[in-house]
C-alpha cells in the first residue's frame, strides 16, 4: 500500500487589520502601538495598548519586512555574515557580536557563505529583509560599501576591514618571545602564505630587528604541501631550526602532536608558539603560549561603529582602518613556567581564553629590538607573564 504524506499546511500570519478588529480598534491605531509611534495624534487607552500587545504576542505577529522597507522603515535587526570556516575564536565572535547587539536592542540575524558569490547573494538577501546594516567577518570580497544602500563593517580577515586584529604585531611578539628564550632560528608555520602575509611579516620583523637574516624555506606552507614531512625534518635535524610560531591554536596542536610522532619534546627540544587564544591551547598535552584575540574588543568596537554608521546614515569604509592588539598566555610550550590553572569547568566548555583566564597579559607598550621581551631568571622563579617587566608597564 502506498501512503501520500500530507503536505504540511503553515499558517498565515496574523496582519494588523486583524489584529485592529479583534482589538476594536483602527488599522493605524495597531500599527503605532507596534511600532511605538503612538503620540499625541494617536488617542489609545492604557487598557487598549496592552490588549493590542497581548493579541500580537498570542497571534505571534511578525512584521512584514518588505512592507517595512517599502514605507522607509528601518528595522532593529542586524545581519552578520562569516565563511563557512567556523571554530573556536570565529564561534567566539558570533557569540560577542550577537550579545552586545541584543544589549542594544537589535536582533542580529546570521549567515554562513561559501564563497564570494554567495556572499554577494547573502548581502542582496539582508537587504530585502529589511536589516538596519551588515557586519562581515573572514569573508573573501573586497565590498565597495558605498555602492550598498546600508551600513557594512568589515571585521577581521575582510579585504579592506574597518576594524581587524593587529596579526602582524602579534606575531612579531610570538616570534620576539621566541627569540629572547635563546633561539637564534625562528620557523613560522601556516596553512597559506597567500592569507597569512601580516603574520608572516611579522615573523621575519621580529628577526631582523634581533639581528637574524629570515631564511625563505624557515616558513612551512601546510596547504597542498605533499613535501611537509621532509620539510620540516630539514628545518629541525639539518637547519637546527628548533624554534617555530604557529599561525593559530590548531595548527600549534597539531605539529605538538607530529613532534611527539617524532620523538621530539616540547619544549625542550623544540619550542611552539600558537595564535587565537583558544580553549584548545589547554588541551595539548602541552598547555600552550599563544596570542589572544580579542574578540569582545572586536565585537564592541565593530558594533559602535556600526551603529554610528546607521545613525549619521555612513556608507563610507572607516580610513585608517582600526586595528585591535592581542592579549599574551605564556605558559609551557615556549619554554615559560606553566601557567597552573587548576579549574575545571563543571557546566560549559568556553571557546576562549580571553573569558577566563587570570593569565592573559596586556601586550607591551611597545615593540623595540633593544627591549627583552623575556625577563631570563627573574621570569623562571615566579609564575608571571615576563611581559609585565617594568620597562613594559
Amino acid at each position: 500500500m502506498k501512503y501520500k504524506l500530507m503536505e504540511k499546511i503553515e499558517p498565515r500570519p496574523v496582519t494588523t487589520k486583524q489584529i485592529a478588529e479583534l482589538a476594536g480598534v483602527s488599522r493605524p491605531v495597531v500599527s503605532a502601538v507596534l511600532n511605538g509611534n503612538d503620540g499625541p495624534n494617536i488617542r489609545v487607552s492604557q487598557e487598549k495598548r496592552e490588549k493590542i500587545m497581548e493579541l500580537a504576542r498570542n497571534l505571534r505577529y511578525r512584521p512584514n519586512p518588505a512592507a517595512m522597507q517599502l514605507k522607509g522603515c528601518s528595522r532593529k535587526s542586524i545581519g552578520i555574515i562569516m565563511d563557512c570556516y567556523i571554530f573556536e575564536s570565529r564561534a567566539d565572535l558570533i557569540k560577542q557580536l550577537s550579545i552586545q547587539l541584543r544589549l542594544q536592542g537589535y536582533q542580529s540575524h546570521f549567515a554562513a557563505v561559501t564563497d564570494p558569490v554567495h556572499e554577494l547573494e547573502t548581502i542582496q538577501d539582508f537587504i530585502t529583509r529589511g536589516v538596519s546594516g551588515i557586519i562581515q567577518a573572514y569573508t573573501a570580497n573586497r565590498i565597495e560599501h558605498e555602492k550598498y544602500p546600508i551600513p557594512i563593517v568589515g571585521l577581521e580577515d575582510v579585504e579592506g576591514a574597518d576594524i581587524s586584529s593587529d596579526f602582524g604585531y602579534g606575531i612579531r611578539v610570538m616570534t620576539r618571545h621566541l627569540i629572547d628564550h635563546g633561539h637564534t632560528k625562528v620557523g613560522y608555520i601556516c596553512m597559506k602564505k597567500l592569507f597569512n602575509n601580516r603574520k608572516f611579516q611579522g615573523c621575519q620583523e621580529a628577526l631582523r630587528e634581533a639581528g637574524i637574516t629570515p631564511e625563505d624555506d624557515w616558513m612551512v606552507e601546510l596547504t597542498w604541501n605533499e613535501s611537509l614531512p621532509d620539510n620540516l625534518l630539514h628545518l629541525i635535524e639539518k637547519e637546527q631550526v628548533r624554534a617555530f610560531a604557529c599561525g593559530s591554536d590548531r595548527i600549534a596542536a597539531k605539529f605538538i602532536s607530529w613532534l611527539a610522532r617524532h620523538g621530539y619534546r616540547v619544549p625542550e627540544d623544540v619550542a611552539v608558539t600558537g595564535y587565537d587564544g583558544s580553549e584548545l591551547s589547554n588541551l595539548t598535552g602541552v598547555p600552550l603560549t599563544t596570542a589572544v584575540i580579542r574578540n569582545n574588543e572586536l565585537a564592541r568596537k565593530g558594533i559602535d561603529l556600526l551603529l554610528h554608521k546607521i545613525e549619521e546614515h555612513q556608507l563610507t569604509k572607516l580610513v585608517p582602518p582600526l586595528q585591535v592588539k592581542p592579549m599574551f598566555r605564556l605558559s609551557r610550550s615556549c619554554g615559560c613556567p606553566i601557567h597552573r590553572d587548576n579549574g575545571i569547568y563543571w557546566e560549559w566548555v568556553p571557546l576562549m581564553l580571553g573569558d577566563m583566564e587570570r593569565h592573559i597579559k596586556e601586550p607591551p607598550t611597545d615593540l623595540k629590538p633593544e627591549i627583552d621581551l623575556l625577563a631570563g631568571e627573574a621570569v623562571l622563579k615566579t609564575i608571571i607573564s615576563p611581559l609585565q617587566k617594568e620597562d613594559l608597564s
